[in-house]
């Protein structure tokens, strides 16, 4: 069974309320209170850079979660990298994280990709937006 992430989801989604999942598509999603809250405004970059870390850490169980390169720039906001395509292979495109010439590669590096990688293993970045 696949499913499709994009815009808005609810904050009281769980992994646990959907059956086992071969594969999960991931784009920009961010999470929101109550479905029919009228005051609430769409998240800033950073508030919707957290919302996707957490659902990473909700569908860890997985096998497969591929995320677009938009979702992989908003992973990286925080650390100032750019993202840049780097060759693609078919409909996967592999992509460089590039860190402001001010800070170790390494360090920068690694703290992206824990984010991206530590409760998701399986995450992949998929070329096309839409499936």
């Amino acid at each position: 069974m696949s499913l499709e992430l994009g815009g808005l989801i609810p904050m009281s989604f769980e992994a646990s309320e959907l059956p086992l999942l071969e594969t999960i598509h991931i784009d920009c999603c961010f999470s929101f209170p109550r479905a029919f809250d009228r005051s609430v405004h769409q998240p800033d970059e950073k508030q919707q850079k957290l919302n996707l870390i957490n659902i990473l850490r909700c569908l860890r169980t997985a096998k497969s979660v591929h995320l677009t390169p938009s979702t992989v720039k908003l992973l990286s906001i925080s650390h100032g990298m750019l993202v840049q395509e780097h060759c693609s292979f078919g409909n996967l495109k592999v992509l460089n994280l590039i860190p402001p010439p001010n800070k170790p590669m390494a360090e920068l590096h690694s703290s992206v990709t824990a984010y991206l990688l530590k409760d998701s293993p399986q995450a992949v970045v998929k070329a096309e937006p839409r499936w």
